[in-house]
């Protein structure tokens, strides 16, 4: 009969291996929400699946140890966040996927960074720093999807785009400058 010390040794091995691909999992699906709610226009769900993107970012900086796996775990979030937006011109895609990737991977490499040269690991100083890149390259993914969606050719279609972006302004700037200011 084998030693009960080994098979628990066993089993622990393959849960955590579990656990890390369940991790992975959630990651890359997350990010596909992301980008599928975002392509939909559902702000709300596109604002949870990113906060939870967010998350598992910070998180990955500190379980996953390999560079190697980091970048392609990376890589299938920002393809999967960008798989939704095939249907728009191919440079949009390309360009918007391959900054989120870079910028998220960059988050990643300074956290790890962060989090081996401490002694003692601090959790908000590294989650500082990944969600600092993590957040820019988000904020570029999405200015480049909804660069993408506008109209340019339409002078009026573009105007009222703009109007609409900069119009909960308007209480701001008539306080700011002159009551009577409108856009």
């Amino acid at each position: 009969m084998p030693d009960p010390s080994l098979l628990d040794n066993q089993s622990e091995a393959d849960v955590s291996h579990w656990k890390l691909y369940a991790f992975i999992a959630v990651g890359v699906l997350s990010a596909g929400g992301f980008g599928y709610f975002f392509s939909v226009l559902n702000l709300v769900g596109a604002m949870i699946a990113g906060l939870i993107v967010l998350v598992m970012l910070v998180l990955q900086t500190f379980f996953i140890k390999s560079k190697a796996l980091s970048a392609s775990v990376i890589l299938g979030e920002s393809v999967a966040a960008t798989l939704p937006f095939t249907t728009r011109p191919l440079g949009y895609v390309l360009v918007a996927g391959v900054s989120l990737f870079v910028f998220l991977w960059l988050g990643n490499l300074q956290g790890k960074g962060q989090r081996v040269n401490q002694i003692k690991i601090r959790f908000f100083q590294v989650e500082r720093l990944v969600s600092a890149k993590s957040l820019t390259g988000i904020a570029l993914f999405i200015s480049i999807f909804y660069i993408s969606g506008v109209n340019l050719a339409d002078p009026d279609l573009l105007r009222g785009s703009v109007r609409t972006l900069i119009q909960p302004a308007t209480p701001i700037v008539q306080k700011m400058i002159n009551p009577s200011f409108s856009f």
